[in-house]
């Protein structure tokens, strides 16, 4: 795939299996370059950012998030001399200026008797509306909104409090108008009698139908704690909570409940606007987004934030809110005080089912919609999607969930799409469609995205590769040593390319993402960046390697030895080394920090006059500054013989020893490292330790990397030969 310019506009070329199309070369939802996007083997064009999916023939859209397709212009092929063809497109520049194509509507028809009325004008209900006409159904189409505003782009909100109805609006209401799309706002559906085919609206009034789709989407949980019901306790699910938000904050100390994707990007863009006295959030878990990206991409986002002047109060809740006439503090279940003029409320949704209770639509205990892989409910004629179903989740010929529950835009987009089908479908007994599709997802933090792909619920592990402390990464979502969902912030367009992996029936094993790790670490020495410390795991955190590494790398041989794995660190692998070869050893500094936790792991852990250090397996030591009488020197800060065994790592810093004729050398006398272990030895001449001259070639440079995960910390030792 390749952008070209033509005229004023711009087109994507696309050449598969012989054939060569041109399409719209921007994405029609928020307008991302699809030519750095993926390329599917049956010629799907996913976007980079978001996911949205067009056929690369037609440019018509099959997955979302998205309204419209793309524009498509005709190719000729001409010969030229030597035996080349010159490719031609041909396209009109009000095409070109479009960037999108809106596919035609169908109207309705008097003769067709047929009602089908869709509840909920979310991302699901304006889908199904927008597709029953696009497929030529000419009935009478009804959607009935609870809200009074038109359908409208729901996930700018959090991201962008400012944002008001109309600049929010999927479509326009003429654009209803041209479909005969009858819209019903504000008046929310409060009882259905499947029997009768009726529905009661909260006007009194009743609407027919004879088939119908159940989408109203979910509706925020509330504080319940004492002083909830004070003027400042706020939700945001609509623009209107937003403008409200936003009128009340200013130059307010504000205090959010809930790390989830809500609470952290109203946090985001609070800070952003610089209009608050404070900004504290107030999470259950140990760090935000615990259950979604794991401990290790939520404590960095967390910091992250922190670093804009967030606040964060982890492991912790809400006891009471505290106020006269309105807020006016915060009392958590630590015994903290937090002042605070406005508390936003961010602790998830919860399906908006009320008005299905005593109707013979099957809902679980969670209140969701039970539906099945074509979105049929319990009840014939009734079909159901969004964020209140729960459903089959498949793609890639395999089912990932009997049950799923996914309350993503994207999702929510597609069963609407595949509900108008299967409605439709269902009146002219032809196939129905199932719902097969990758969930992605996106948030907004401070202006860096991060994109998710795939069905990560129940993950027992994460890998995470690239630089996490610069917020470049990759992280991999396992279980049971599969890969079931990826993660990537400034690592464009890995999701996207994941995402059509697997929905072409690709996998990918532990295995894999280590092996793919190495190989490219070791290729791109500069680009190895920090590891950061796992909660209850002994690790290492690395400095960025200099650039002089990779510019002294000639050529580079991997060799990765087998691993290890001992009963008193279960949780630990070590890949034992890998070897490289370089052109000047004495290039390479020594840019290393190192924190690792302290273990009791010799008789006197505590006594700062070590002779001799044995660490046990399933052990780690921090040694600093450490002091034994040896060689008549009693001041000297030097240890004189370290044992490493299997299963152990160490940090050695700064150790002296009187050898060779230098009492002031910084080095170890004798050095022994067993086979599993790994040690940093930090501001150490190598050519000082025992048995190595300075011209030994054998130079040795133990180094842990960065393979990271949530469970274990798997560390590379790169020996430099």
């Amino acid at each position: 795939m390749k952008s070209f310019q033509l005229g004023e506009g711009e087109v994507l070329m696309v050449r598969r299996a012989g054939t060569v199309t041109a399409v719209g070369s921007k994405c029609t939802h928020y307008g991302a370059p699809l030519e750095k996007g993926a390329l599917g083997p049956e010629g799907t064009i996913r976007c980079p950012w978001h996911g949205a999916c067009f056929n690369s023939v037609t440019g018509d859209i099959e997955d979302f998030p998205g309204l419209d397709s793309l524009p498509c212009y005709k190719v000729s092929l001409e010969p030229k001399e030597g035996g080349d063809r010159r490719v031609k497109v041909r396209a009109r520049p009000s095409q070109l200026l479009a960037k999108k194509r809106v596919q035609p509507l169908a109207t309705k028809n008097p003769d067709n008797g047929l009602t089908i009325v869709v509840v909920g004008g979310g991302a699901a209900g304006n889908s199904c509306v927008e597709g029953l006409r696009q497929e030529g159904f000419t009935g009478r189409v009804v959607m009935v909104c609870g809200e009074s505003a038109l359908p409208y782009d729901r996930p700018k909100i959090s991201k962008n409090l400012i944002a008001s109805v109309e600049s929010l609006a999927l479509r326009t209401k003429e654009f209803y108008e041209m479909g005969d799309i009858e819209l019903i706002t504000g008046n929310p559906v409060l009882s259905l009698n499947s029997a009768n085919k009726k529905l009661l609206l909260k006007d009194g009034k009743s609407l027919s139908y004879d088939h119908l789709f159940l989408a109203t989407g979910g509706r925020p949980i509330t504080l319940r704690e004492p002083g909830s019901e004070l003027p400042g306790v706020l939700t945001l699910r609509t623009p209107a909570d937003g403008l409200a938000i936003l009128q009340q904050t200013n130059v307010q100390h504000v205090v959010i409940v809930g790390t989830s994707f809500i609470g952290m990007e109203v946090a985001s863009h609070l800070m952003t606007l610089g209009k608050c006295a404070s900004v504290s959030v107030v999470g259950r878990g140990s760090v935000p987004y615990e259950r979604s990206l794991g401990t290790v991409v939520g404590r960095r986002l967390q910091q992250f934030l922190e670093e804009q002047g967030v606040t964060f109060y982890m492991n912790d809740g809400i006891a009471e809110i505290v106020g006269r006439e309105r807020v006016e503090q915060v009392v958590l279940k630590n015994g903290a005080h937090l002042e605070a003029g406005i508390v936003i409320c961010g602790i998830g949704v919860q399906p908006a089912t009320d008005f299905l209770e005593g109707s013979e639509v099957q809902l679980d205990d969670r209140g969701y919609v039970v539906v099945d892989q074509f979105l049929r409910t319990s009840v014939g004629s009734v079909y159901s999607g969004g964020d209140i179903a729960v459903f089959p989740l498949q793609y890639g010929g395999a089912v990932r969930d009997d049950r799923a529950q996914a309350g993503h835009w994207q999702i929510a987009q597609y069963h609407g799409h595949v509900a108008a089908h299967n409605l439709l479908s269902s009146l002219t007994n032809t196939r129905l469609r199932p719902v097969n599709t990758v969930p992605m997802f996106w948030t907004v933090l401070q202006g860096k995205s991060l994109r998710y792909a795939g069905y990560g619920k129940s993950f027992d592990d994460v890998i995470v590769t690239g630089d996490l402390e610069g917020l470049s990464f990759l992280a991999y979502y396992l279980k049971n040593d599969s890969v079931v969902a990826l993660a990537s912030l400034g690592k464009d367009p890995a999701v996207a390319r994941f995402a059509e992996h697997f929905r072409n029936g690709g996998t990918l094993t532990r295995q894999q993402v280590v092996r793919v790790f190495i190989r490219t670490a070791v290729a791109s020495l500069g680009d190895i960046t920090a590891l950061i410390e796992v909660l209850g795991d002994p690790c290492f955190k690395l400095g960025c390697w200099p650039a002089k590494v990779a510019e002294a790398c000639v050529g580079r041989h991997l060799e990765v030895r087998s691993q290890f794995q001992s009963r008193a660190i279960l949780r630990m692998r070590h890949l034992a080394s890998v070897s490289v070869d370089v052109a000047q050893p004495h290039s390479i500094k020594n840019s290393i920090k190192s924190t690792i936790c302290q273990a009791p792991a010799v008789r006197y852990f505590t006594a700062r006059h070590l002779q001799y250090v044995t660490l046990q397996p399933g052990t780690c030591s921090t040694l600093l500054y450490s002091q034994a009488p040896a060689a008549g020197c009693a001041t000297a800060r030097h240890l004189q013989q370290v044992v490493l065994q299997p299963g152990t790592c160490s940090r050695l810093c700064y150790s002296q020893a009187p050898a060779a004729g230098c009492a002031t050398a910084r080095h170890l006398q004798q050095v022994v490292l067993q086979p599993g272990t790994c040690s940093m030895f930090g501001c150490t001449r190598y050519e000082d330790l025992c048995g190595f001259s300075p011209g030994d070639k054998r130079r040795l440079f133990f180094c842990p990397i960065v393979l990271f995960s949530q469970k274990r910390s798997i560390l590379v030792t790169i020996t430099l030969v």
